[in-house]
């Protein structure tokens, strides 16, 4: 909850001065990703600036969040809890959206059909301090236990990007260790309800 609540407030001042205000390209946002157990922070912009030059623009606005944080006020931080909460708890529109949502309750095996009315509840004991150390210790370009993924895009009529040096040597380079060995295995979110007990 509290990387979706980090989101909701930085959606705003990401628009504003990425798109607005130094004006890098027409698509700009941020939001947060989620896939296979795994969920992050992204920012995605689509400009004609080079892709190295838009990652810096990127870091520095994450350098940013922690100022704006520490501006907000607590009656700041309480209308992004509650305008989270009603989004969370917003009934779908389309039965697609509703069909979607229970079969990626299955398709996880988490079977959390109520996970709405839970992470909304949950949603307002969080405190602004939470949301401060949180953004201290995985988000801030210092942080701990940041991981970060970057992920440049050419178009299709440029052959490469004159701002990302060739490696000069395979010195340059750490050494790959074998890929099974290094990847790290997330474990399985245990069901919310005990398929066993469950009677028909």
């Amino acid at each position: 909850m509290l990387l979706q609540l980090l989101a909701q407030v930085i959606s705003e001042p990401c628009f504003n001065i990425l798109r607005t205000r130094e004006q890098l390209g027409y698509i700009v946002f941020s939001s947060v990703d989620r896939g296979n157990g795994v969920q992050g922070l992204r920012i995605i912009i689509q400009s004609e600036r080079t892709p190295v030059y838009l990652e810096g623009r990127a870091e520095a606005f994450i350098n940013h969040i922690g100022d704006h944080l520490e501006a907000m006020s607590d009656g700041e931080f309480q209308k992004h809890v509650t305008s989270l909460a009603a989004q969370i708890l917003e009934k779908p529109k389309k039965l697609t959206t509703e069909t979607l949502k229970y079969w990626s309750e299955l398709l996880s095996e988490q079977l959390f059909f109520n996970r709405d009315e839970v992470e909304a509840e949950h949603l307002k004991t969080l405190t602004k301090t939470q949301l401060q150390d949180f953004y201290k210790r995985y988000i801030h370009l210092s942080a701990p236990e940041r991981a970060k993924l970057v992920i440049h895009v050419l178009a299709k009529n440029l052959e490469s990007c004159p701002t990302v040096p060739e490696p000069t040597s395979n010195k340059d380079l750490l050494p790959c260790p074998k890929l099974p060995e290094s990847l790290e295995l997330y474990p399985r979110v245990q069901p919310h309800y005990n398929v066993d007990d469950a009677k028909l």
